[in-house]
């Protein structure tokens, strides 16, 4: 009896066209594992870039927005300071500092690659609408946010939200009066009472304000962020005049919030 000690050239060519239908059968497979993995990841990297932007108002953090109270105009602001304002506290910030407290994403000095998508391309930012961020995609073709375009967020980024604020005075130990009027307008005497409310909020990383001197005291267009007010009520009739305190607060994007404000004094007119 003989002993085989190998393969027959058949069996060496059946096997080699087993492993090259699988091969074949197996490559769009795994070319699309791959497009899969980096489009994975390139979406990962534009939702960093966006917490990095806007942080996570739900857990009190407000990214780069809430420091600058804009948006960046490129990502390159994220990571280098260049002329933006230092992070640091202001006449009436109480407390509170605003500028450039950055970077705001942790990468190795000199790096590009947390500007660039899975494919080596880099990100559109601010194109598609404001605040948005765009990868080209797998083909690398600009597809006007269409295509294979992967567009994060998939709306345009509001950073602005309203206030509200109610004054509360307290006129004697046991009462409160809300939103005391200003007797100089309803009684046509200016060496009377008035009330002013200001709110102070981050415009560009420097320290910006808004006055309203009227009940409802209402403010419009206010970065999301961490802000002060301070509320001053005025009465020549008293000494020292003014009563005054400031109060520390944040606001959110696309809202209203409402905050309660209460100065304590002798309020001797009533209404």
């Amino acid at each position: 009896m003989k002993t085989r000690n190998g393969f027959t050239l058949i069996e060496i060519l059946l096997v080699i066209a087993i492993v090259g239908i699988l091969g074949g059968a197996m490559t769009p497979l795994v070319i699309q594992s791959i497009r899969t993995s980096r489009e994975n990841v390139t979406l990962e990297e534009m939702q960093n870039l966006h917490l990095a932007i806007v942080g996570d108002p739900d857990k009190g953090t407000f990214g780069y927005v809430g420091d600058m109270g804009r948006l960046p105009t490129s990502l390159d602001e994220l990571v280098v300071q260049g002329a933006q304002p230092t992070f640091a506290e202001t006449t009436n910030s109480n407390d509170i500092k605003w500028g450039w407290n950055g970077p705001y994403l942790q990468v190795n000095s000199g790096s590009v690659e947390y500007k660039q998508d899975a494919w080596g391309n880099d990100y559109d930012y601010g194109v598609i609408g404001t605040g948005q961020i765009r990868s080209f995609g797998p083909d690398g073709v600009n597809d006007n946010g269409g295509g294979d375009d992967i567009v994060f967020p998939p709306h345009p980024v509001n950073i602005f939200g309203n206030v509200v604020v109610t004054v509360w005075y307290k006129r004697d130990p046991q009462d409160w009066l809300r939103n005391p009027p200003d007797k100089a307008a309803t009684e046509g005497d200016p060496s009377f009472q008035n009330l002013d409310v200001t709110l102070y909020f981050a415009s560009n990383g420097s320290e910006s304000s808004q006055v309203d001197t009227s009940a409802p005291f209402y403010f419009t267009n206010v970065p999301q962020g961490f802000h002060s007010i301070k509320g001053v009520y005025t009465d020549l009739a008293l000494s020292p005049g003014n009563i005054n305190a400031i109060i520390n607060f944040s606001s959110y994007a696309g809202t209203t919030t409402y905050v309660e404000f209460f100065l304590e004094g002798v309020l001797n007119v009533l209404p």
